[in-house]
């Protein structure tokens, strides 16, 4: 019995991919063989364990976007799970059982007139005033805060784009928009792992970012540039800060070269996709010990 689908946000389809929501079946197809080739197991012999859980992700993605019907059942959990964990939303169910807890309360409220006949009975004529006084001061206390429990939350204020200064990028970076940018490392600089990669993923109307790499050699054998997942956050904006931590990229200490990152932000509904990237000189600690050795003897 096959297991039922679900949506994982650490594990979307759509970034193991590297295509956009909107992507055709064609276009799913075309980046399944271009990542195929860069993440087969035959092509990456020092490193099959890595190589088998990816190209394992990757086959699962494709199964599922490349078949129109699962397709369509995977992108309504996914639009279920972003719209039910955005700030402030309130489940209709939810909404339904406060009115109804509302209107329960105001039936069980008992009416001014039954204050007034308490102090009658009881009392006699003097204590009359004094129970009128404290059943409509009571009373209305007791509505004004049963209002304000029921009502229903007011939408957030859409919050206009911040623009920031735009970061200074050498010619090779694709890094010009402002909300999109890789701060550290440097384009052109030389890197050893492990290393932070630092800079802004940040959008009034975020949905989530992802970062991917390719090495110079990968893409030439794999014709085109063909980026491999690395690491991705949704939900949380990044604003000058680190968008992957040092621990991520220690699983690059056997790549060595030339290598591409690119930073990729999803917003505005899926409507909006922006990306950056840059080229750093990848010096692991492997390369290091080699060059050492080769200077000595």
């Amino acid at each position: 019995m096959p297991k039922p689908l679900r949506y994982d946000p650490d594990n979307d389809f759509y970034t193991v991919l590297g295509v956009p929501p909107t992507a055709t079946l064609d276009e799913i197809h075309r980046a399944y063989r271009q990542r195929a080739k860069v993440v087969h197991p035959d092509l990456n012999r020092d490193r099959r364990e890595w190589a088998h859980d990816q190209f394992q992700r990757l086959n699962m993605a494709h199964d599922i976007l490349g078949d129109l019907t699962l397709r369509s059942e995977y992108n309504q959990k996914r639009q279920l799970y972003i719209e039910t964990h955005r700030p402030g939303y309130k489940s209709a169910a939810l909404a339904e059982a406060s009115r109804a807890a509302w209107a329960r309360r105001q039936r069980r409220r008992p009416p001014a007139l039954y204050y007034l006949s308490v102090g009658i009975l009881m009392f006699g004529a003097l204590p009359i005033l004094y129970y009128i006084l404290v059943a409509l001061i009571t009373g209305a206390n007791h509505q004004s805060t049963e209002v304000l429990d029921a009502a229903p939350p007011r939408p957030a204020a859409i919050v206009s784009p911040v623009i920031f200064a735009t970061a200074t990028s050498s010619p090779s970076s694709s890094c010009t928009d402002p909300r999109v940018m890789i701060t550290e490392p440097h384009d052109g600089d030389n890197v050893q792992t492990p290393f932070a990669i630092r800079g802004t993923a940040f959008s009034d109307r975020f949905i989530n970012y992802s970062v991917n790499y390719g090495s110079a050699d990968l893409v030439k054998r794999a014709g085109g540039y063909a980026p491999i997942f690395l690491y991705s956050q949704p939900r949380l904006p990044v604003k000058s800060g680190t968008l992957v931590p040092d621990w991520v990229t220690s699983k690059l200490a056997d790549l060595h070269g030339d290598v591409v990152l690119q930073l990729m932000m999803v917003a505005d509904n899926y409507k909006t996709e922006l990306t950056c990237k840059i080229a750093i000189h990848l010096n692991t600690n492997n390369a290091s010990t080699a060059a050492a050795t080769d200077t000595n003897s």
